[in-house]
């Protein structure tokens, strides 16, 4: 299948992260559903090749993009057929939409485990919000990629996954920023930060956890309208207790629903109930109620500028 022209009036964009891998090992996290499961969505399936389809999913929607561009440990391309897709609706495997986005993988060795992985997404909305949502979108992911072949490589992963629309007026965004990452409390601890990687404000931080062990940690706020925004808490763990997780999910439901009416004008600061709701801690202050951004940020940004399986395969990630 050739590669689609580019359309007119549309926006696209590029980053790129250096790994310690191997180009064959970056290859199967994008193309073998096992891999892909381990870092990037929920549940994976694919049929390889230049005509195939890869199918991506969170929960019980996700994309389905046709395979237009396929050399192993190099480069991959694909076209969106379907966004939004339900895992049983029938997706026509060869018609793109009008509407449709493409991707494309390149990968460079730059020493015997060093590659360079660039990503480039074209034909986007040309409106300056659904670019910076692609963005940041793919600066987590990309980060998520590099923390799984670096430090879990062959390890499956649990995630906890969190999120509620919230009343949020235009222009109030900070203040749920400001309650999720930076509010102050002396109640004890329950996460220890490792290091801080994205922080995005208002929009989105992300940072390596020592406790939950082996974990990384997302939060994520996008507009939905002009009265309320999405707030996502997402964690992966690699070397999970069921005990931390579930702590962990009840702790995000809980500072979640408090969110309601922090930032819609109708109070101004989260109403904390302190013998339900537990502060975090980086270790070194007490903090609260998820972390108190460091001063420096010492996480490496992304710049913004194995085997192959048989066909069909499909891999589902553990959801606690």
């Amino acid at each position: 299948m050739p590669a689609a022209a580019r359309k007119t009036g549309s926006s696209s964009l590029q980053m790129q992260t250096l790994i310690a891998a191997t180009p064959e090992a970056v290859w199967a996290a994008f193309t073998d559903p096992i891999h892909l499961v381990r870092w990037f969505p929920l549940q994976a399936s694919i049929v390889p090749g230049v005509g195939g389809e890869l199918r991506l999913f969170w929960g019980d929607t996700g994309s389905v993009w046709a395979i237009s561009a396929w050399r192993p440990g190099q480069l991959l391309e694909v076209e969106e057929l379907h966004a939004f897709a339900s895992k049983t609706e029938e997706i026509g495997g060869s018609e793109l939409r009008d509407t449709s986005s493409s991707w494309r993988i390149s990968i460079e060795q730059v020493s015997r485990l060093q590659s360079l992985v660039i990503l480039e997404h074209f034909d986007l909305d040309a409106s300056s919000s659904v670019r910076s949502i692609v963005s940041r979108g793919w600066q987590f992911e990309l980060l998520s990629l590099r923390y799984y072949l670096e430090r879990h490589f062959g390890r499956d992963r649990s995630t906890v996954w969190v999120r509620k629309n919230v009343n949020c007026g235009a222009g109030r965004e900070a203040e749920i920023w400001k309650s999720l990452l930076e509010e102050e409390s002396t109640l004890p601890g329950a996460v220890i930060l490792e290091q801080a990687e994205i922080v995005d404000s208002p929009w989105q931080f992300a940072a390596t956890l020592t406790t939950p062990a082996s974990s990384l940690f997302r939060v994520k706020v996008q507009r939905v309208d002009q009265r309320e925004v999405e707030v996502n808490l997402w964690l992966t763990a690699y070397d999970p207790s069921p005990n931390g997780l579930r702590d962990a999910q009840a702790d995000f439901e809980q500072r979640i629903s408090r969110l309601e009416n922090v930032a819609s004008g109708t109070s101004k600061r989260l109403a904390v109930d302190e013998a339900g709701l537990r502060s975090w801690s980086t270790g070194t202050c007490e903090i609260g109620p998820l972390f108190h951004l460091p001063s420096r940020i010492t996480g490496t940004p992304v710049d913004c500028s194995m085997q192959r399986r048989a066909p069909g395969i499909e891999r589902r990630g553990d959801v606690f």
